[in-house]
């Protein structure tokens, strides 16, 4: 009887042993791509620790967030008129998608696409940009927004942003209508970063 409940409690250990091993970690994703979702989580949360962390310490000036928390402490209520301003960040991420484009062994390329939901324009577009991940130096990956490799690509992909742009306010006509009318599409314009 002792031989029969001792194999039992084997077999029990070997496959709780199995199963934490197994299951320890269910993200297989790069580290780079890891560290751009965890990216775009805080952006969506408003999260700045997390958007913090997820790019390289040089680059925290250039993130947006600073401006995007001014906003959201400038909202005021005004008698019976509430102006708020940070309702005008309010917004969500929706599908994101990642792509390991490249990488080596402290450098990657993640392309991320999907829809950015503004809350209180009713609007959805799409988005898609293309990140430059570096492995610091002390063995962290960190986005780099001052890439030259980013900088490069933004000046090939710019001007031609800016054709499309021109083109689609050129056939929206003169009046104000035609011009919000366009809104979402000159958004999407605006927000395709990707080659």
């Amino acid at each position: 009887m002792m031989d029969k409940e001792r194999r039992i409690m084997l077999w029990v250990m070997a496959l709780l042993w199995l199963l934490a091993a197994c299951g320890g970690s269910s993200d297989t994703r790069h580290p780079a791509e890891r560290v751009v979702a965890g990216y775009y989580i805080g952006v969506a949360r408003g999260d700045t620790d997390a958007v913090m962390d997820a790019v390289e310490p040089a680059d925290r000036n250039l993130t947006g967030m600073g401006f995007l928390n001014l906003l959201d402490a400038l909202s005021l209520s005004v008698g019976p008129l509430g102006i708020d301003l940070g309702a005008l960040t309010d917004m969500s991420i929706k599908d994101l998608d990642l792509e390991l484009l490249s990488s080596t062994t402290d450098y990657a390329v993640v392309r991320a696409a999907g829809n950015i939901r503004y809350l209180t324009l009713g609007m959805e577009v799409p988005f898609c940009d293309t990140h430059d991940v570096r492995r610091g130096g002390d063995g962290v990956w960190y986005m780099d927004l001052n890439a030259a490799e980013r900088l490069a690509r933004l000046e090939r992909i710019l001007p031609l942003r800016e054709a499309e742009l021109n083109a689609l306010m050129a056939s929206s006509g003169e009046s104000l209508t035609g011009i919000f009318a366009t809104m979402s599409d000159s958004m999407a314009i605006g927000l395709n970063m990707c080659e």
